[in-house]
């Protein structure tokens, strides 16, 4: 939860992190014993400002864990929800693949997420994206974060699904296209129906967890 608040003062204050991985998502624990998150990494960094005046549309980021959109080759901005999608990538990672004191439980799940061409690995996450119901809470009943993947990662995916799929009913009704484009042309989010925001994500995170 703390990297996910982490990550939304970054966006407040105009910096995007692009490059969500569970290797940047790490934990401390403080004096009187509470844990607290921390968020590394910044390298990849972008300055929102600096990045809408520039012309360059190089993709940054780690492809597993990139938003499906993210992944596409025409891509210019890195949106908002590429972030919070990121977060669930990373989320669904470790919660499928770690137990705690040990490197992974099980090193083959997802493996299709680390190998070939983007094109591949988009299809590859929306094949699961799209099917989260069934593949996911059979995920859910295996290894210690059973409960997390269960009431996190589960309505994340459901949630991400109705999103790209209310955008591709938008987008297909090419009479009301023009409407939902902004001055450069591209899509604006904003006039989008069922948006995956902080906020709405943030409901999800605080279902408390075992």
């Amino acid at each position: 939860k703390c990297s996910y608040q982490v990550l939304h003062w970054l966006w407040d204050v105009g910096v995007k992190h692009c490059d969500v991985i569970p290797g940047n998502m790490m934990f401390r624990t403080l004096e009187g014993g509470e844990v607290q998150g921390v968020l590394y990494d910044l390298d990849l960094c972008k300055v929102r400002l600096e990045e809408e005046k520039s012309r360059s549309h190089m993709r940054t980021g780690t492809l597993p864990f990139m938003a499906i959109d993210a992944l596409k080759p025409d891509v210019k901005r890195h949106l908002e929800r590429f972030v919070w999608e990121s977060f669930m990538w990373a989320l669904i990672w470790i919660t499928g693949r770690y137990e705690p004191g040990k490197n992974e439980c099980d090193s083959k799940r997802f493996s299709e997420w680390l190998y070939g061409s983007s094109r591949r690995i988009k299809q590859e996450k929306w094949s699961f994206l799209t099917s989260w119901d069934s593949v996911g809470k059979d995920l859910s009943c295996k290894g210690y974060y059973g409960d997390v993947f269960l009431k996190w990662c589960l309505p994340m995916c459901e949630a991400f699904e109705r999103s790209y799929f209310a955008r591709q009913r938008t987008l297909s009704r090419s009479r009301f296209r023009q409407e939902y484009l902004d001055e450069d042309g591209e899509l604006d989010e904003s006039k989008v129906s069922d948006q995956v925001s902080y906020h709405s994500l943030s409901s999800i995170l605080a279902d408390e967890c075992e």
